[in-house]
């Protein structure tokens, strides 16, 4: 019986996406400069910070981040599950 390999050939993706407000729910999350956990960090944002996004990248290791583009003084990604979509009441 064969293997399957680790990676199959997972390829990093990314698209500009509907704009939208996302809201931390982790106590403090970190912002980075690309969609990847080792790159460097440049912020933190506390829990219910609100943020917009613009786009999204799935990264090589299957996991989605979101760019912010508005509303904290930083531009930055943020990976997804330290968010959720903010509903308005």
């Amino acid at each position: 019986m064969g293997e399957v390999p680790a990676e199959v050939g997972t390829l990093a993706s990314c698209s500009n996406w509907t704009p939208h407000m996302r809201r931390v729910i982790v106590g403090s999350a970190a912002v980075h400069t690309s969609y990847s956990g080792s790159s460097t960090v440049i912020a933190h944002w506390k829990s219910k910070t609100l943020f917009r996004i613009d786009k999204r990248c799935v990264n090589d290791a299957g996991n989605l981040w979101w760019h912010s583009d508005c509303c904290t003084g930083v531009k930055g990604w943020i990976w997804n599950d330290y968010t959720e979509f903010a509903h308005y009441n």
